[in-house]
């Protein structure tokens, strides 16, 4: 079950409607204790990050850290599943799941690396923006305490 849209520790967890996420195969990430896939949830583009192996207490803990971090340059956070049964729309078992805002053209990494997706950076302009949006997203993450 999705969180009940409860406010704890100053926090909104917005209330998820299983029956209209829907999770692709598509895999954007791997780490130790997760994997992001890439999503639809209300008719937007999302990335849901999947836990292996985690209890609903640190789901619910990291789910608190992300809702904190609330700024126009890091990407947002959508909501929370903490039952290790949930299932989204189509039956795809999900289980503990964070489900946050989507990057149009993925990590910076991702634009950095990728010739295809740095010709998105074509003019010095464009390049300035770019950077200047990455630090000021680095700047708030760097401000804020844990």
């Amino acid at each position: 079950r999705w969180s009940s849209g409860s406010t704890e520790g100053g926090c909104w967890i917005p209330e998820m409607q299983l029956s209209i996420l829907i999770v692709h195969d598509e895999e954007l990430g791997k780490g130790a204790f997760a994997t992001v896939f890439a999503g639809e949830y209300m008719g937007q583009d999302v990335a849901v990050k999947i836990f292996d192996d985690a209890s609903a207490a640190s789901v619910l803990e990291e789910a608190m850290l992300v809702c904190r971090l609330q700024n126009n340059f890091i990407v947002g956070f959508r909501g929370v599943s903490v039952d290790a049964a949930a299932y989204d729309a189509y039956g795809k078992r999900i289980g503990p799941a964070l489900v946050m805002q989507r990057a149009k053209y993925g990590s910076i990494f991702d634009v950095l690396r990728d010739p295809k997706r740095r010709k998105l950076l074509s003019s010095h302009r464009r390049w300035l923006i770019f950077l200047a949006e990455t630090a000021y997203g680095l700047f708030y993450l760097h401000s804020q305490s844990p």
